[in-house]
């Protein structure tokens, strides 16, 4: 992080004239136009997202009480580079864990929200709440290993790999 911040700062030595970045550039920066599973699980929808984090959800009162010794427990063991098996959770900390996405994705979406989605749609899938938590954590590098690991590959190009064959 150090060495981030050091190249950040020589860059900014160097440029003697820049400008302040406009407000509405910052907006569409931070709420990028992201490519999800669509219901169908084949095909991809495009929503409006921004990364949200758990500390912005605690901060913002967007995290029940209930969830955040569960959240710093899964923070700290994603710190620790242990790995979290969804399959091997109690079903307990399965249903923290399902409140947490579900809270993370209504943050994040800005264009549908959650609700317009819930109301018009009915839900989310697990492919959706997934790749939107998955780009919260680590934007759009994140979510391409996790298009990688789940096979869902539409939005790297359409190479026909997953496509299904002809039905008889």
């Amino acid at each position: 992080m150090f060495k981030w911040l050091s190249r950040l700062w020589s860059r900014i030595r160097r440029k003697s004239n820049s400008q302040v970045t406009p407000l509405t550039a910052m907006a569409q920066s931070a709420t990028p136009v992201v490519p999800i599973p669509s219901w169908d699980g084949d095909s991809e929808i495009h929503v409006r997202l921004r990364r949200v984090t758990l500390t912005a959800l605690i901060q913002s009162g967007q995290l029940p009480n209930e969830l955040l010794a569960f959240a710093q427990d899964m923070t700290q063991k994603g710190q620790e580079g242990e790995s979290i098996a969804l399959s091997k959770l109690e079903p307990e900390s399965y249903t923290k864990y399902t409140e947490l996405m579900h809270a993370m994705a209504k943050a994040a979406l800005v264009e549908p929200t959650y609700d317009q989605i819930l109301n018009e749609v009915g839900w989310l899938t697990d492919q959706q709440l997934m790749a939107i938590h998955f780009y919260c954590l680590g934007g759009m590098r994140t979510l391409h290993s996790f298009r990688k690991a789940t096979g869902f590959t539409l939005a790297d190009g359409n190479d026909g790999k997953n496509v299904r064959s002809e039905t008889e």
